[in-house]
């Protein structure tokens, strides 16, 4: 059997496919037979890459972050550190791709497996690289936070834990108590993130994956 030369061209026609499909059926009606069949390539093929269609859907999800999230070098340069931060987080909140793969990731949630390794990923992976964002804005005096990395855990562990609606949902305004509450306790430490356009586009972002839930 020749042998791939190019795996990176397999695994995003792979995405691609998959993505079209999860939107199209939903992802729990979509099989790796349904991605077989309209990529016309042999299930071993897509299996040499994914072992399972949750690592399809968490390739998605890793791939829609890393689109939307441009490097420092790449950001305009008349923004401070804290003006930053916000414009990923609103950038986070109205993009309609990460809408769509939020919605169908609602699928997994339940799994508890799925609540640890997003604490994990928040905390080994994420928080780090805000944790630079946050001492940035220290430097330039937009933020005063005492401890960057802490801070930027709590954020990431109360937004995506505690304040998500996949796994912890009772409704907008219980969502939306919870999200201003976290506002609230981030301001305390000095990371005053939130502001009106901000929680105006997280409620647009709830009523977006609201019928998922």
């Amino acid at each position: 059997m020749a042998r791939n030369k190019f795996p990176e061209r397999t695994v995003e026609k792979i995405l691609d496919c998959a993505y079209h499909l999860f939107v199209e059926k939903g992802y729990d009606k979509t099989t790796i037979q349904d991605i077989v069949m309209r990529l016309g390539m042999s299930k071993g093929a897509i299996y040499h890459h994914f072992k399972a269609k949750e690592e399809i859907l968490e390739a998605l999800s890793n791939r829609s972050f890393s689109h939307r999230h441009p490097k420092a070098s790449e950001m305009d340069p008349t923004l401070n550190g804290l003006e930053r931060i916000k414009a990923l987080f609103k950038n986070e909140f109205t993009d309609p791709q990460k809408a769509e793969i939020d919605k169908m990731r609602c699928a997994i949630f339940h799994i508890p497996q799925a609540a640890a390794d997003i604490l994990y990923q928040n905390v080994h992976e994420n928080a780090p690289e805000m944790a630079r964002m946050i001492q940035a804005a220290n430097a330039d005096g937009s933020a005063h936070v005492e401890d960057p990395q802490i801070c930027a855990e709590l954020m990431f562990t109360l937004i995506n834990l505690w304040a998500s609606p996949f796994l912890n949902n009772n409704g907008k305004d219980v969502f939306m108590r919870r999200t201003r509450t976290t506002a609230q306790i981030l301001a305390h430490m000095g990371l005053d993130l939130f502001d009106d356009e901000m929680f105006q586009l997280i409620e647009q972002y709830y009523l977006k994956i609201e019928a998922a839930l």
